[in-house]
């Protein structure tokens, strides 16, 4: 009798070892199956895929992206990026990797998502959104997870205008007497932003630094967030260095049918004139600046002065003339609201 319970219990055991054994390959192959087809999908065909396997009712995910942190990581830890320019903004989550993501895949709303990057490197895992237009990200945290959502920037702002410092990176502009016009361009422009947003207006910048922003995507971010108004900062020049020319210049979209493009130009040309005490030179069509023809909103190139000029290049790098040029755009743009020129 004992000798058959232990060849049953023999039986039954190895049964056992060989289905869990059956089990464990067939388990292991779907998840490979899994793995590779989660391998060949784009970042918003996943979100897609996962939304639709998603059971739960959560009234979040018709608005939000739902992240999940790893067991440990605080807010604090998380690193986040807004590139306005560009239309991304990147979350630095550490302690995870593209495994963590894969048993944790990101579900929720893909409105205004072209579409999500990952990739992941020393511990650290870069979710990249791609958006298709200019959103104000808000991020708000419950539990174990992560809501991202994207907000158009006219639900939070009453006023909004883009401006350009022009140049910058491997484009100097012109360079005299060993400064570059880039290098000046953004030192009005940064000058001009707090100006600007002291009255409650939101200024988004196509550049910060100096570095390279190609036209399209300069006028494209005007364009995307659907800017009051677009404001570009260049500096003037001849091709003689000794040339007595000197004065401010500003370009207008004589496409805009409305007139308003002109009539911002011509306020940008009252300010910058009275302020930086610079001679009025010209309001002139700029149709073959492509920034300037390619803008669906109201558009002012202001060439401040003349680089080639000498006592026009003192006062260009001086920062308090860089102020003072920037207090007469701040004022033009002022004007422009108050008088329906621009609308808020």
């Amino acid at each position: 009798m004992k000798r058959r319970y232990v060849k049953y219990s023999t039986v039954v055991l190895s049964f056992l070892t060989l289905f869990i054994l059956g089990w464990i390959l067939v388990f292991q192959e779907s998840t490979a199956i899994a793995r590779a087809r989660y391998d060949q999908m784009s970042g918003l065909e996943r979100l897609r895929f996962y939304n639709e396997s998603l059971e739960e009712q959560n009234e979040k995910l018709k608005t939000n992206l739902r992240i999940t942190v790893p067991k440990g990581v605080a807010e604090k830890d998380i690193v986040m990026e807004t590139d306005y320019v560009n239309q991304r903004f990147v979350v630095s989550i550490p302690r995870a990797n593209e495994k963590f993501l894969f048993k944790n895949p990101i579900v929720g709303s893909s409105n205004n998502i072209q579409d999500i990057i990952t990739e992941a490197g020393g511990d650290v895992l870069n979710i990249e959104i791609l958006l298709d237009a200019v959103y104000e990200p808000k991020v708000s945290y419950e539990g174990d997870y992560m809501y991202v959502g994207f907000k158009d920037p006219h639900e939070l702002y009453d006023k909004i205008v883009v401006i350009d410092a022009g140049h910058g990176g491997n484009d100097p502009g012109t360079i005299a007497e060993g400064f570059y016009e880039a290098d000046i361009d953004l030192e009005i422009a940064k000058k001009l932003k707090p100006k600007l947003e002291a009255q409650g207006i939101r200024v988004y910048m196509t550049r910060e630094t100096d570095k390279y922003v190609g036209l399209q995507t300069r006028v494209g971010m005007a364009n995307a967030v659907k800017a009051d108004a677009f404001i570009s900062i260049h500096c003037n020049s001849t091709s003689a260095r000794s040339s007595k020319y000197n004065g401010t210049q500003v370009l207008f979209n004589d496409g805009d049918e409305t007139g308003n493009s002109y009539e911002l130009a011509e306020l940008c040309m009252e300010g910058v004139t009275t302020n930086f005490s610079s001679e009025r030179m010209m309001v002139s069509s700029g149709s073959s600046i492509y920034i300037v023809r390619n803008s669906k909103v109201p558009v002012a190139l202001v060439e401040v002065g003349f680089m080639s000029n000498k006592e026009e290049l003192a006062k260009l790098i001086d920062e308090d003339y860089q102020n003072k040029a920037a207090d007469g755009i701040t004022e033009a743009i002022s004007k422009a609201y108050l008088r329906g020129i621009i609308h808020g």
